[in-house]
Formats: C-alpha cells, structure tokens, sequence
C-alpha cells in the first residue's frame, strides 16, 4: 500500500469506482428499455401499415368485382348462385368454379359471346391498367367465394408464426368497415383470416 495515501483517499477512490460502474449498469437499463419501446412502436407501426394495406386491397378487390356487375348485368358465371358475378377459372370459361384465388377470375358477359365463353376477361389482366398487387407479407393470396350464402373474399395468413401480429392487423383492418361486412375468423380456418362480404 503506498504510503503516501490517507485512508479518506482510498476510500474515495473506491466511491468513484463504484459511482462509475453503477452508472454503466444504469445506462445500460435505459438503453435496453428504450430499444424494447421503439421495438414495440416498430411493430405496432407494421400492424398499422399492414392493416392499412388489407383495407386498401380489400377496396381494390371488391370495386373490380362490383364494376364488372356494373358493366355486364347480363353476365352469367353459370354456378347457379349470383349469376353476374365474376367466376374462376384457370382460362376464360375453363373449369369454371365460384371459388378460387381472386387472381383468376373472370367477368362473365365481358367477351365477345356476351354471357360466359372463352374471350371472357381476367379482372386482373392489367388491359385497364390495374393489376392485383401481391398481397401484405405473411398473408396467403385473396380467394374469392361465390355460393348460395354469398360473395366474399377472404385474406388468411400464410402461417400460424406473428399470429398476434396477424390477428391485430386483421381486426384492424375488419374495425374499417361495418360488422355486418368485414369479421375476423380465428377457429374456422388454420390460421386468422378476414373475411368481406360484397353481396348477400
């Protein structure tokens, strides 16, 4: 021990050292709850942004099927239920079905034959300049459902993972329009889906 050193002096020396390494220790908390806060701005910012991307999919989605109403009211899916609505198929009256990814429907009456035949055309084809935009990520492609219930289209996530996320986005986007319209299903398919009807 040198000897120069008054008792006073070590123990001060000591305070220092331990003021210093609390206010690490310190630093290092408020550093760690800011990162959890803005982690959790982070995400509520995404549900918003994804939940904003639904609603906005789901305008898009529905003003196609119902301009194509619009335009051919003589138009006959041939499933028997909601004659005019759009049908899918894998190729202009092919394997014609009410149910199936909104990517392949068709408007019936929009080709040459006038009711449903082979120049029918694809919603989405782009010739209006609108195409189907991918959906928000972690969700599965639209379907479209045309039976003897109603017409709906429903968004359900690709996979069980962020399923709090997911369901948040989804009842978000649901609050946008009335109950009677848009709902969040959690049991009856694997994963969340939103469910919006267009006509009953």
């Amino acid at each position: 021990m040198p000897s120069g050193l008054a008792p006073s002096c070590r123990q001060r020396g000591f305070s220092a050292i331990t003021l210093i390494l609390a206010s690490i220790v310190l630093i290092g908390i408020l550093t760690a709850a800011a990162s959890t806060s803005m982690n959790k701005n982070q995400a509520g910012m995404a549900q918003n942004t994804t939940a904003q991307s639904i609603v906005a999919q789901v305008n898009l989605v529905s003003g196609k099927i119902l301009k194509c109403v619009a335009d051919y009211p003589a138009g006959d899916n041939g499933s028997g239920n909601h004659a005019p609505y759009p049908y899918y198929g894998t190729a202009p009256n092919t394997g014609v079905a009410a149910t199936g990814a909104v990517s392949g429907l068709y408007c019936p009456g929009s080709g040459a034959g006038g009711t449903t035949d082979a120049t029918d055309v694809n919603l989405f084809s782009g010739t209006d300049g609108i195409f189907l935009p991918l959906p928000p990520t972690g969700f599965s492609a639209w379907t479209y459902v045309n039976d003897g219930s109603n017409v709906r289209i429903l968004l359900q996530a690709s996979s069980a993972a962020n399923a709090t996320a997911w369901a948040t986005a989804l009842a978000a986007a649901a609050a946008k329009f009335s109950a009677s319209q848009a709902s969040v299903a959690t049991t009856t398919w694997a994963n969340d889906t939103l469910q919006y009807i267009i006509t009953l």
